[in-house]
């Protein structure tokens, strides 16, 4: 088993079983009563069992993924139906490159935006692949780029690359823009718990807490919001918060962690095994909180444990004129550790709409449609089959869903996105295979792509974390890039 899949072991014992809601109960506006069964969680298997590895080996959180099976991998863009497909420029990251690639839909580049600006060292990157190149990005307004190197800083970058500003946070999966121009970003930080019953009256490990961060169009902190405040508050998920913090806290007592670290030895590969006991020891530096690294590279090995508590991987701001149940300015959220969408109020720091568990398994990028609904990609990581889900939020009723049918099933059992384009199709990243595609609401497949950058030895391809479709008219249009400028 490779070393990045055997440091798995360590993050999804915690996450193949979810935490049950207290209860059972269905969660606010989920549109279920509190006696559906549906309300709550499915129940995962065992992650301490043995074949909980041979499963784990289908979850590879690396930026080289398998090219396939053929002779000639698939490369490019292999349909496009240009009568039904969205115009527009396809915006991409190919991991772990530090540059944003602009691609016409017959798959020519027509500009690329690059940095090394906040590169962690190459000692760091090769001990953790995922801290090397950009994360994602998202378009400014006039063809610049905001792109995340993860735990490292938020970088905003010029049309032609030049670097604007760059902010020292440990961001990480996603960002989005307000219409005044303010931004906000999702920061890692780490929660120091206090002695209390939940970590049996004693100095507690580290858990990851997400921080939804907002800052000035200059970079400028403004203020930040504790995910792990908000949630321990609200009235129906407080107590479930609660209760799987202390069931991480409790994987994270040296007995259990060791067990699992015993298990990933025994998993891993002889010529692995030497780098498996340096990132075991890094696991142990950060959970003990003394260490001379560097504290991306940290928190970077918290995530590949079970202190990885929430793990949002979105948010969305909700526009002006958007026909939904929310008005504008809040925070549409995917906490994938718990199966969660949210939507939050920023001003007032409370959970106004939540929906997920029972139905989605370990989510991506939900977004909002013009007609009032939620888009999202559902991972399916239990039932190792992905797909996308619209919803609608006043009722919680999946109202379209998409998984490829017999013919074309795809999975992503980490990574992945959907965003819904401007004709009413579908842009579905399966990250997992380095592979875009673009759908009807029929389900006709009318644009593909498979990312170029292939190694062939052994077959793998860069993954892809999340394509954009930019079309005309969007505010963030690149103009400047689309000429040449």
């Amino acid at each position: 088993m490779p070393l990045t899949l055997v440091l798995l072991v360590l993050a999804f014992a915690a996450c193949s079983e979810p935490a049950s809601i207290p209860g059972g109960r269905a969660l606010p506006g989920d549109g279920r009563s509190e006696s559906s069964p549906a309300g709550g969680p499915r129940t995962g298997r065992s992650a301490a069992a043995v074949p909980e590895l041979e499963r784990l080996e289908g979850l590879p959180y690396l930026d080289r993924v398998p090219a396939g099976a053929e002779e000639v991998p698939a490369s490019g863009v292999t349909r496009y139906d240009a009568a039904l497909a969205q115009p527009g420029l396809n915006l991409y990251v190919s991991r772990p490159r530090a540059e944003a690639r602009l691609m016409s839909l017959e798959g020519e580049v027509v500009h690329v935006w690059t940095s090394r600006e906040a590169q962690p060292s190459p000692a760091d990157a090769a001990l953790v692949e995922q801290l090397a190149g950009w994360h994602h990005v998202e378009p400014l307004p006039g063809g610049g780029l905001l792109a995340i190197v993860e735990n490292r800083a938020l970088l905003a970058l010029e049309h032609d690359s030049r670097l604007r500003w760059s902010a020292p946070l440990a961001a990480h999966h996603d960002v989005a823009v307000t219409p005044g121009g303010d931004i906000w970003v999702l920061v890692t930080e780490r929660l120091e718990l206090p002695a209390d019953d939940r970590t049996g009256g004693e100095p507690s490990p580290p858990l990851l807490d997400d921080h939804l961060v907002l800052l000035s169009a200059a970079g400028a902190e403004r203020r930040r919001i504790s995910l792990w405040e908000v949630l321990r508050r609200d009235p129906r998920l407080g107590p479930w918060v609660e209760k799987e913090a202390a069931r991480r806290l409790g994987m994270l007592a040296p007995e259990n962690t060791e067990r699992l670290a015993e298990q990933a030895r025994r998993a891993a590969a002889p010529a692995t095994r030497q780098r498996l006991e340096e990132r075991l020891r890094l696991i142990r530096e950060a959970l003990g909180g003394v260490s001379d690294r560097s504290p991306a590279l940290l928190l970077g090995e918290l995530r590949l444990s079970p202190a990885d508590l929430f793990h949002a991987n979105t948010v969305e701001i909700v526009p002006e004129g958007w026909s939904g149940p929310w008005r504008p300015g809040l925070l549409l959220l995917a906490v994938r550790n718990f199966d969660l969408l949210a939507v939050l109020d920023p001003e007032t720091r409370e959970i106004v709409w939540s929906w997920g568990p029972g139905t989605l398994e370990m989510p991506h990028q939900p977004s909002l449609l013009p007609g009032g609904t939620v888009l999202v990609f559902d991972n399916g990581t239990r039932r190792r089959r992905s797909r996308v889900l619209e919803v609608e939020p006043r009722t919680g009723g999946v109202v379209w869903s998409y998984d490829g049918g017999a013919d074309r099933p795809f999975y992503s059992a980490i990574r992945g996105g959907a965003e819904g384009l401007a004709n009413g199709n579908v842009l579905v990243t399966d990250s997992e295979s380095g592979r875009a595609f673009e759908v009807t609401r029929e389900g006709e497949l009318v644009w593909e792509f498979f990312n170029p950058d292939i190694d062939t030895d052994p077959a793998t391809r860069a993954a892809i974390y999340r394509m954009a479709r930019l079309s005309r008219g969007r505010t963030d249009w690149p103009a400047k890039a689309e000429t040449g400028q």
